[in-house]
């Protein structure tokens, strides 16, 4: 699992285009990547960055109005119910110490991410 925290701002073409960047440093194998429809991951931008990497990186696609379909949504719940959404936070930059310490944790327990693909609605990317 890999994730990037942003410090300012929504996520758009530029943003997620560095991220796939991070992600794909380093990979040994294709990667495979399930997104929803967000105009980020659409972007005409982001679809001419998929193409120069040449096979390192698929995007697939959710149906529209498919959160439920959406594997990085169990993720966020986790970090929003079970850990940083319920801890007390002082500051931004607490808070911020907060939710990457949550991911990192998150990170090293691929037994808990693995279980996240056990619903029903996400057997599909299993």
């Amino acid at each position: 699992m890999r994730f990037m925290i942003k410090q300012q701002g929504g996520v758009n073409a530029d943003v997620f285009i560095e991220f796939l960047k991070r992600l794909i440093a380093g990979a040994k194998h294709e990667i495979f990547l399930i997104v929803d429809r967000g105009a980020a991951y659409i972007a005409k931008k982001t679809r001419t960055f998929g193409v120069t990497l040449k096979g390192k990186l698929r995007l697939f696609y959710l149906p529209p109005y498919s959160p439920d379909r959406t594997p990085g949504e169990l993720a966020w719940k986790h970090l929003k119910t079970d850990t940083a959404g319920r801890m007390a936070v002082i500051s931004k930059d607490d808070f911020k110490r907060k939710v990457r310490s949550s991911m990192r944790q998150l990170q090293n327990h691929p037994g808990k991410i693995i279980s996240f693909f056990q619903k029903p609605s996400l057997k599909y990317a299993a």
